[in-house]
């Protein structure tokens, strides 16, 4: 048994969950990431996780209480659905399911990058993890100059093209290292907004 739902923000849809009865507990999945949802309701989740479903019904008043709960608290609201992936409004199935899929594994291949506008949906999920780790990735990123990005990581002409269309005045523009060399680069805004996700 498989139940999903769709809640909304205004009049845009927000995030997506869905609940499966499982053999030991419940699996619940959404395009907010599980580990936020976890630590903000650990009572309501455990509730959640080992509830006996006795039908669909019962694991939709589970997920409308869970996605109440989500809506009325604030520091989640950034984790919503933003308007780039959105069309009138609305996500498509599929798109969540793309989501959902990227949180579990997200393949990142060498010379590849993400923004709104480039793979968008990646861009979301990386997006999510960076807010996550905001407060570490500025602890640890090493701040480069606009010149040594545009020498070092510039690869092609879609890339030059995204970074000048995104316009950012003053670029933050931290590099991350995996294991001794870098492996990412990230592009912010005055505000610490991640613009552009570069795989080294």
């Amino acid at each position: 048994m498989l139940v999903s739902a769709v809640f909304f923000s205004g009049s845009n849809h927000a995030f997506h969950l869905y609940l499966m009865k499982g053999e030991k507990e419940n699996i619940l999945l959404s395009t907010l990431p599980i580990a936020l949802l976890e630590k903000a309701f650990p009572n309501l989740y455990a509730t959640i996780k080992h509830s006996f479903l006795a039908n669909p019904f019962a694991a939709d008043l589970l997920l409308q209480e869970l996605g109440e709960h989500i809506l009325n608290k604030k520091e989640l609201k950034e984790f919503f659905y933003p308007e780039y992936l959105l069309n009138k409004g609305r996500i498509r199935f599929e798109t969540a399911e793309q989501i959902i899929k990227f949180q579990e594994v997200l393949p990142m291949f060498a010379s590849t990058f993400y923004s709104e506008e480039i793979d968008p949906v990646k861009f979301y999920v990386v997006n999510q993890m960076y807010r996550i780790k905001k407060r570490h990735i500025k602890r640890v990123g090493f701040q480069i100059t606009s010149d040594k990005f545009d020498y070092e990581y510039i690869q092609d002409e879609c890339m030059r093209n995204e970074f000048d269309n995104i316009g950012i005045k003053d670029p933050i523009i931290l590099e991350l290292r995996e294991e001794g060399r870098v492996a990412y680069v990230l592009v912010l805004n005055s505000n610490l907004d991640l613009e552009m996700f570069v795989v080294v």
